[in-house]
């Protein structure tokens, strides 16, 4: 077998993020000059179930066409590494432009929504459910461009496959994952765009409690509210929206067609503002924190 490294055709530059299982450093295209992100995965630290969620990745990746969905260009395999360049996001994670930002208003939300929505509502209409949507897998461009990352846990139900792996992070969790269902489908992406709303409109969780049993009863039994701080400032139309995500039965939770069409999502009038840099630097910093957690445990695996 033929091997290509990225170092014959970039420079490789500075490390610019990392994964449980992979890092990504910032390389530039020695003939255009371009800028991409390279991530890099060790093949010693791939199990079985590794190689099959990267093949699927590279699959869905090298085959979707979307300005909300984050761009492969070209992959590279060395002996030992797996290299994949994509698109460079130089804003960076989403959460925190919004923290860099300081306050902003429920307009702003929407825009970030809409976008999701779109590549989302693409994903679906070729077959693919993302299943791992969260703050860390959605980047933004410099201009405000907004786009779904990260596909190592996404699955193509179009050529038949059953939805049944349980995966995903808690706090973004359907209920019928936490519920240990064996098949569910691509209403798992809904109901996690309606946490991820609700979070971009006040800064904290619509289900959240230390104790892991307990913040899987309250999403099992779709128990969250609307405090009246900060939620007595934000429209009714938004509320109503993130109730219709948040749903319990995945068969009357929006689907990515219907959000799009909400009163909410095309609503261009609101102009209140919203302070939440306190609260969603809190967040950001919490998450932060339990992602280091994760990575240093393995680490010392």
């Amino acid at each position: 077998m033929s091997y290509r490294s990225p170092e014959q055709y970039y420079d490789v530059g500075p490390e610019i993020g990392r994964g449980s299982f992979s890092v990504v450093h910032l390389v530039t295209d020695r003939k255009t000059g371009e800028q991409w992100a390279m991530k890099s995965l060790q093949k010693r630290y791939m199990t079985m179930q590794g190689w099959t969620n990267l093949k699927r990745e590279i699959e869905i990746m090298l085959n979707v066409d979307h300005p909300n969905i984050l761009r492969m260009k070209e992959l590279f395999e060395t002996p030992t590494e797996v290299h994949l360049i994509v698109e460079y996001m130089k804003g960076g994670e989403l959460f925190d432009q919004i923290i860099q930002r300081g306050a902003y208003g429920e307009q702003d939300a929407i825009k970030i929504v809409k976008q999701i929505l779109n590549g989302i509502s693409y994903l679906h209409s070729v077959g693919v459910c993302h299943r791992d949507l969260k703050p860390e897998n959605l980047l933004c461009s410099e201009d405000g461009r907004i786009v779904v990352a990260d596909f190592g846990l996404a699955k193509i139900f179009g050529r038949g496959e059953l939805l049944m792996t349980h995966c995903g992070t808690p706090n973004y969790a359907a209920p019928e994952i936490i519920r240990g269902d064996r098949i569910y489908d691509k209403a798992i992406d809904m109901w996690s765009i309606g946490v991820i709303t609700y979070v971009l409109l006040c800064g904290f969780f619509p289900f959240y409690d230390e104790d892991d049993a307990q913040l899987k009863k309250k999403i099992k039994l779709g128990e969250f509210s609307f405090p009246s701080v900060p939620w007595d400032e934000i429209s009714s139309e938004a509320k109503r929206f993130i109730s219709t995500l948040l749903c319990v039965d995945p068969t009357q939770r929006y689907t990515a067609e219907q959000a799009l069409k909400d009163p909410w999502i095309s609503n261009t009038q609101l102009t209140n503002k919203i302070n939440l840099r306190s609260s969603m630097e809190i967040f950001q910093n919490k998450r932060k924190e339990q992602r280091q957690n994760i990575l240093n445990n393995s680490a010392n695996e």
